[in-house]
């Protein structure tokens, strides 16, 4: 937590040095209406904030000028990372690097960010809420840099946007929905494929002659986002609309003249969010495609958060046979992670290492069939730690929550049900990493099945390669 900590530290310090603002302005708010100190607004939406707590925002929402609105969350001053979150991603990096992928990382940067030039004036929102974007920006470039000095390979959006001061960064979000534009999907697509092609050859025979281009028509955005609005909003508020593009594939090639659009084929996938789900006419994989010359498979989800998409992408495993030369991480919520999931982490790093049955990294393995629950008795091998983790593979896919008990040599025991994600619709394979909070050796696991289903397979203790641990440790 060491790292989180010290960015907390700065965050305190920045704005105790702000006391004095903020005192002067509740003693002005004491004698003045809110109406004295906000802008004026495009639309009526009377104690906005208020309301949107108790509806489906369930966090308070601002008014900006020129149509805008924000979220408590679009507004975030804190972006940091805990020492757990540098060791997932390490091992992330590890574990692909191993088969020959080459890990990309792309952080969103927020709305509050990019789109600060329509907050409300001096960034004082209503119930005197100060969003400091200067603060904000300083706070994410510090965190960019921090995943880049652990040796992960970053998409540095903002830092793209510095080198063309050209592009108005207030063109990157909609207005009132959490998304990126198309501006903002072919920005980020142009960073990504600029540290991509950095890193990366790709050879001839492998390039395509993808070419995108804008139709001339519009793509009307269908918003949760302004739907909630319009339900605490007393003006309407209009649908907003996207340029709409087209993305074609000129090769000359056999595999373009039969329309090949095999995923397992392309040399770059894609996991994310929303963002870059691709009914959604954002566009990002398509300029992706444009900017690398180079297919992209799409295995991004809606509603899946930060992680669903990479879990996904992770536990069905079609790629390890046919492994792509990159995997692009998008996800819009990098604030988000200092309290990521746990329980996504400790199945998604082992399921990127996969099953090691019969292979020399298992410690101990088994066969079942037909039954609803495991024993295995490991004492005296030396378990311990998150050097090792429990694989199993099943032959019901549409298992979504076992129950694993394991038990320790010093009498402790960790009880958990390792969730399939909602929007992960079939997973047969099962990964749990070893936890190095209990220090005992494991003396044994216990897997039991949802009742009454039985399964068929194998379970193993494996152990992670070393370079994976080695480099997760530096």
């Amino acid at each position: 937590m060491t790292s989180c900590f010290l960015s907390f530290l700065r965050v305190c310090k920045h704005f105790v040095a702000k006391m004095v603002f903020v005192a002067s302005l509740i003693f002005y708010g004491a004698f003045f209406p809110p109406e004295a100190i906000a802008d004026d607004f495009q639309y009526l939406c009377p104690n906005l904030s208020e309301k949107a707590v108790a509806s489906s925002f369930a966090q308070p929402v601002y008014q900006g000028r020129d149509g805008w609105f924000f979220r408590r969350g679009d507004l975030t001053h804190q972006f940091a990372l805990t020492d757990s979150n540098v060791t997932m991603l390490k091992k992330i990096n590890a574990l692909l690097e191993i088969r020959g992928i080459n890990l990309f990382l792309l952080p969103v940067p927020s709305r509050g960010i990019m789109g600060n030039k329509f907050a409300q004036a001096d960034g004082i929102f209503e119930n005197k809420y100060i969003y400091d974007e200067p603060f904000a920006e300083q706070q994410f470039k510090e965190l960019i840099s921090t995943l880049t000095s652990h040796g992960l390979a970053v998409v540095d959006v903002l830092g793209y946007m510095e080198k063309h001061p050209e592009l108005d960064r207030s063109e990157f979000y909609l207005k009132r929905d959490i998304h990126w534009k198309t501006t903002g999907a072919s920005w980020a697509a142009e960073a990504a494929a600029e540290i991509i092609r950095s890193r990366v050859t790709f050879t001839k025979d492998e390039t395509r002659n993808f070419v995108t281009e804008m139709t001339g028509q519009t793509n009307i955005v269908t918003s949760f986002t302004n739907l909630a609005l319009n339900q605490v909003c007393t003006d309407k508020l209009p649908h907003e609309t996207l340029l709409a593009f087209e993305n074609k594939d000129n090769s000359q090639n056999l595999d373009a003249f039969l329309a090949d659009n095999s995923q397992l084929k392309s040399l770059v996938h894609l996991v994310g969010t929303s963002f870059s789900v691709e009914r959604f006419k954002f566009n990002f994989a398509g300029f992706l495609r444009s900017a690398l010359q180079v297919d992209v498979a799409d295995y991004a989800l809606t509603a899946g958060g930060m992680d669903q998409s990479l879990f996904d992408w992770a536990h069905k495993g079609d790629w390890i046979n046919s492994p792509p030369k990159v995997l692009l991480w998008e996800f819009p919520y990098i604030d988000r992670l200092p309290v990521f999931l746990e329980q996504s982490a400790r199945q998604i790093v082992p399921a990127l290492s996969g099953l090691c049955s019969n292979s020399k990294n298992a410690v101990q393995q088994m066969s079942f069939d037909k039954t609803n629950k495991l024993v295995m008795n490991i004492a005296g091998k030396g378990v311990t730690g998150s050097n090792y983790y429990i694989a199993s593979d099943l032959s019901d896919p549409s298992m979504r929550a076992p129950t694993l008990r394991l038990t320790y040599d010093d009498g402790q025991q960790e009880d958990v049900s390792p969730h399939r994600p909602e929007r992960v619709q079939l997973a047969n394979k099962l990964f749990w990493e070893i936890s190095d909070l209990l220090p005992g050796n494991l003396q044994s696991v216990t897997v039991e099945f949802e009742s009454p289903k039985t399964e068929t397979g194998t379970l193993a203790i494996c152990k992670y390669p070393t370079s994976v641990t080695k480099q997760a440790s530096n």
